[in-house]
């Protein structure tokens, strides 16, 4: 689907979405994203523009200010590993996008190599980690908290499965890391976390998927 982040770019030039916002097109600066994470599931997918798609959220959005228009870029209040006070992560809060063109969440090597290490990810390189198909649903919930408001993962949520170099099944953690300080919250949040791009008021709103 892209990345969702870009519709200013960093040169400030008038992008297509600016352009239907100006000619009236749609009917409010809102963009929005369903991905639905069951891949036999239907619609795969949905993008509006103009808005959002009730059928696709459960409640109220949570609405977190951008930060950096160029990215759509805000802060995160944190994420937590379980319940262990080791696992507190994004402390005191860290900056963060909203990206459909990331498929896990990206994070600093040395905090998401310790995330991976409370979950019994081991490496295998490039940034990724993968953890034993057996014990996938004993692994901790890992909440992430934008504007004051507990968004959790379960592991079903963050492990995802792939065919491996040897034709086996793997599962692969939804954890993965860069040098960039900038947190990258992908498909593996975007998934179970309906997300809303609201141009006008310059925030990112975040509800439960249904």
């Amino acid at each position: 689907m892209g990345m969702a982040y870009q519709v200013l770019s960093v040169d400030n030039t008038i992008t297509p979405f600016q352009h239907m916002i100006a000619q009236g097109v749609v009917s409010a600066p809102v963009f929005s994203f369903y991905l639905n994470r069951d891949v036999k599931g239907r619609p795969g997918g949905e993008l509006i523009l103009g808005g959002s798609d009730p059928n696709h959220y459960i409640g109220n959005f949570t609405y977190v200010p951008v930060t950096n228009q160029s990215y759509w870029q805000f802060t995160m209040d944190g994420l937590l590993v379980g319940n262990n006070t080791d696992g507190k992560f994004c402390s005191p809060n860290c900056q963060a996008i909203a990206d459909t063109g990331t498929s896990t969440i990206v994070g600093p090597t040395n905090e998401i190599k310790a995330i991976n290490a409370l979950i019994g990810a081991r490496s295998v390189g490039n940034g990724n980690y993968v953890v034993d198909c057996k014990r996938v649903n004993a692994l901790p919930i890992v909440t992430l908290t934008l504007g004051g408001k507990a968004f959790p993962l379960k592991p079903s949520q963050y492990i995802y499965k792939q065919l491996g170099l040897n034709g086996n099944i793997q599962c692969v953690s939804g954890f993965e890391s860069d040098d960039d300080p900038l947190w990258i919250l992908g498909d593996v949040f975007i998934g179970p976390y309906y997300t809303e791009f609201d141009f006008g008021r310059n925030r990112i709103g975040f509800a439960p998927s249904k």
